[in-house]
């Protein structure tokens, strides 16, 4: 009995070398399939500007671990750390689509009187719609429709010609891109970004590039671009400019680019349109004004 039992063990003990080299070679031809998938599924987590960066370092650090199980356990690592930066990212991203949709949904309420008053100057003027939506690519290269107010006649279709006398206030003052408050309500647009371009607009395909790396973020009303001052290659600075906003966005710039528009548009005495704006705001509030005092004597 006692032989027998030996032989048992003996026999389970060269059969459980025999699996364990089998598990052993075939876990060292596995392992680096194992460690670039899950290096994969990390990077995936992380947004479009870091996730190239992150997989080629996590890749190069993967080699310089010794040892399979090593390998692993650091890929393991890397996705655990992924998923923490990656809730980082998506509070962020909470974070700036509350801050859209507040202060749009506030600014419409605010802006309602001067943006009623040039719908109906507007359609005084001349006949046609008072939105003019402009076909547009948003985030991930997705087409949206971009609306401001109609600053042109109605057989101007490229809206560079045949420009309307209200056209040429509201153009001046900026007031034709309040319509925008509404994409950005709808999801289409966000308060800071770059601003949305016509797909044709690139000349060659380093600007193609440049325009896809663009959209991965949604396109804004204002953003870095906009407050650059008039230059000679101003075209090229804002590309430049709207790509340091793609890889370096957060919520504390969009603050601070927000405050640097209102700023520019309203407290900047060095603008020479400053009393153009101020004059086109008279003029279209003067209608509203008007309508409710002949409410208030009529009542």
């Amino acid at each position: 009995m006692g032989s027998l039992i030996a032989v048992i063990i003996i026999v389970c003990g060269v059969l459980g070398s025999a699996f364990s080299k089998i598990l052993a070679d075939e876990f060292k031809a596995w392992r680096p399939n194992i460690v670039r998938r899950m290096i994969g599924i990390a990077a995936s987590l992380l947004s479009d500007a870091d996730r190239d960066r992150y997989h080629e370092e996590w890749s190069a650090y993967v080699e310089d671990v010794p040892g399979d199980l090593g390998k692993l356990f650091s890929a393991s690592g890397f996705v655990w750390a992924a998923a923490r930066m990656s809730d980082r990212r998506l509070m962020a991203l909470g974070t700036k689509r509350a801050m859209d949709v507040s202060i749009a949904a506030t600014s419409l309420l605010l802006l309602f009187p001067p943006m009623l008053a040039t719908a109906l100057a507007i359609k005084i003027e001349s006949p046609g719609p008072v939105l003019f939506a402009h076909r547009r690519l948003g985030k991930g290269g997705k087409e949206i429709f971009v609306y401001k107010f109609r600053s042109t006649r109605l057989s101007s279709e490229d809206q560079s010609g045949q420009v309307t006398r209200i056209g040429k206030l509201i153009r001046r003052s900026n007031i034709d891109e309040l319509p925008q408050l509404i994409n950005i309500l709808r999801g289409d647009m966000s308060l800071v970004g770059p601003r949305p371009f016509p797909a044709h607009i690139a000349n060659d395909e380093a600007e193609s590039e440049i325009m896809k790396a663009r959209q991965k973020v949604r396109p804004g009303l204002t953003g870095l671009a906009q407050l650059l001052p008039p230059g000679r290659d101003h075209f090229r600075d804002s590309l430049v400019s709207d790509l340091f906003y793609v890889a370096h966005h957060s919520t504390a710039l969009d603050l601070v680019i927000i405050l640097k528009t209102v700023v520019a548009e309203f407290f900047s005495v060095r603008r020479p349109e400053l009393t153009s704006t101020l004059l086109a705001m008279v003029a279209l509030l003067l209608p509203v004004a008007i309508m409710v005092g002949i409410v208030a004597l009529l009542a």
